[in-house]
Parts: C-alpha cells; sequence; structure tokens
C-alpha cells in the first residue's frame, strides 16, 4: 500500500511539473505584475476557473470590442501573462 502511494505521489508530482513546463512555454513564465482592481462601467465578462488556454481564447474573442475581462483573486496570475497573448 505505501509503494502504491509513492508511486501515486511520483506521478502527481510529475504531472504538475509537466503542466508548469506548458503553462510557461505558452504563457511566459509568471512575474509580479501591477493589475487594476474594481469594475469599468460597460459590458464585461468574469471569467473563472483553472484553464489558462480558456482564459487567453476569452481574452482574444474579446480584444478590440470594448468588452472588459475579470478575474478573481486567484487568476491574478493571468494579468502578468494577458500581455503576452496572441504572440
Amino acid at each position: 500500500m505505501l509503494k502504491i502511494k509513492a508511486i501515486d505521489m511520483a506521478v502527481t508530482i510529475t504531472t504538475m511539473k509537466l503542466l508548469k513546463e506548458a503553462h510557461n512555454k505558452s504563457f511566459g513564465v509568471p512575474e509580479p505584475t501591477s493589475v487594476q482592481t474594481g469594475t469599468e462601467k460597460g459590458h464585461g465578462i468574469i471569467a473563472t476557473g483553472h484553464s489558462m488556454k480558456a482564459l487567453e481564447e476569452l481574452l482574444k474573442q474579446t480584444e478590440g470590442t470594448g468588452i472588459k475581462v475579470y478575474t478573481h483573486s486567484k487568476r491574478h496570475i493571468s494579468g502578468s501573462r494577458a500581455s503576452r497573448v496572441g504572440k
């Protein structure tokens, strides 16, 4: 039983490492960035969840439309990566 748990942990760690590498390759390494807080008048979308790819697609689809995309505190990491969308 202990051996199975150790294997499960190794698989989980490897999976998380691969996911981090893929995110960094696609969106860049996260870095401290100032982000605006609050809301603005006009249309907006609240983005939640864990998929950076879905957020990237949403940002591309709303680019130039005047629609604001808002996220919650756990998604603030997207602010440091949003400037690299589509590059």
